[in-house]
């Protein structure tokens, strides 16, 4: 999907008209509003700029936003930012291009939120910056303690002077790029690290005790992400284009920990690693499993206890697929036990995968490709190849090896990229 969102944003670009030269300013015009749709003005507001290569290394930090200048929303919360044509858009420095991005957010009230990416080729309007009362409350659901929320906030409206991209599709018919609606991204987290992640969860989500395991002073967060591509011709003017991303978060809800301790904690694991087995000693850190310089992938990841035990579930977090190169719709997370290491039987699987009827927008907008840009938080990574699995086991029998790989339809495995943590129960 990444050669569609190219050719696009490349036609967006050339709608852009004749060039500007590099000191001469353009303008975004936005607003601010408070989660009551308030205004939001008497307030300094930060802009921020990064400079990111356009074809970065696998795994390389991308590079830290840093001050470029700072605008004052008037009574009304509207706000005006300039920027020089040069410092937006494309460089090219030595045999690397790069590509520059600007960031704003609303200040933070009772934790909550709201910040702004946008890439600008000329005179553009902003999506309105509004913060969102998440409402964040502890209810008693059939199912235990769980977590109640309000109403996403609404996709940022097309202004009357912008329109939007249009996708061509195989049959015939056109798809007006619209902003995709948020829908609720639950996190729940210990010490900053992430221990879950639920999208799309309905108010009031309920944590099962194998989720919250035995982690300290845990917390509930929800997020939601929306973007789009705007363009922008006025009379007499420079045609202009705006893609941007927009990222709302909540304030942060104290829980109750969990009291479970997995079978798993402190267990030796393979691939191997220096030191303590990184994924079963409760430290929530990912583990990098896919090295560019690595002769050969991680194509599995599992766990040797002490003894045989009878495992009834097992817990997977933070486990990253990277993308096929031919796009091959993967079908299965596969959980195979052994009792000597030899002869294999599998104990469970799970489907977890989109592998049809994807949202376009998706693959065309900066979603996942801006993901690490909140000021506030871990990055949001919202896609499918993402997991958090929760798999319970029916009659499997004692075992003393689990392994977990990914096997899509043509049976072959695919190689792994991270992992948090691997609990067995």
């Amino acid at each position: 999907m990444a050669p569609r969102r190219g050719l696009i944003l490349m036609l967006a670009l050339a709608m852009g008209g004749c060039e500007r030269y590099p000191e001469d300013p353009i303008f975004a015009y936005g607003e601010v509003q408070r989660a009551d749709g308030l205004p939001l003005s008497g307030v300094t507001l930060p802009v921020e700029r990064t400079v990111e290569p356009l074809n970065p290394r696998r795994n390389r930090p991308p590079p830290p936003f840093q001050p470029y200048t700072e605008v004052t929303p008037g009574a009304d919360g509207h706000f005006t930012v300039e920027v020089l044509s040069g410092d937006s858009g494309y460089f090219i420095q030595g045999t690397e291009q790069f590509k520059a991005r600007f960031r704003m957010s609303t200040p933070m009230e009772e934790g909550r939120a709201a910040f702004l990416s946008f890439e600008p080729s000329d005179d553009v309007e902003l999506p309105v910056l509004r913060t969102w009362a998440a409402g964040l409350s502890r209810v008693e659901s059939p199912d235990g303690a769980a977590l109640a929320f309000s109403v996403m906030p609404a996709a940022p409206q097309l202004p009357p002077s912008g329109r939007v991209l249009e996708l061509y599709n195989p049959d015939g018919t056109v798809t007006d790029l619209l902003s995709p609606e948020p829908v609720p991204i639950v996190q729940l987290l210990s010490g900053g690290q992430l221990i879950w992640q639920r999208k799309g969860a309905a108010s009031p989500w309920a944590p099962t005790p194998w989720m919250l395991e035995d982690f300290t002073a845990p917390e509930m967060q929800v997020r939601a992400v929306s973007a789009g591509i705007w363009n922008f011709e006025p009379l007499g003017g420079f045609s202009g284009g705006l893609e941007f991303r927009v990222e709302w978060r909540s304030e942060r809800l104290p829980w109750t920990a969990g009291a479970l301790r997995p079978l798993s904690r402190g267990a030796a694991c393979w691939p191997p690693t220096e030191g303590a087995c990184p994924w079963t000693d409760g430290q929530l850190t990912s583990t990098l499993l896919r090295r560019e310089d690595a002769e050969e992938s991680v194509e599995e990841v599992g766990v040797t206890l002490e003894a045989p035990a009878r495992v009834s579930r097992v817990v997977i977090r933070g486990l990253g697929i990277p993308p096929t190169s031919d796009f091959e719709s993967v079908d299965l997370v596969v959980i195979e036990g052994s009792e000597d290491g030899e002869q294999w039987m599998r104990l469970g699987s799970a489907a977890p995968f989109l592998d049809e009827g994807a949202d376009a927008r998706s693959f065309v907008f900066p979603i996942e490709q801006w993901a690490v840009d909140s000021p506030f938080d871990a990055p949001l990574r919202t896609d499918e190849r993402f997991l958090f699995l929760d798999v319970p086991l029916v009659d499997a029998p004692p075992v003393r090896h689990v392994r977990v790989a990914v096997r899509p339809a043509s049976g072959r495995l695919v190689a792994l990229e991270s992992l948090a943590e691997l609990s067995l129960y």
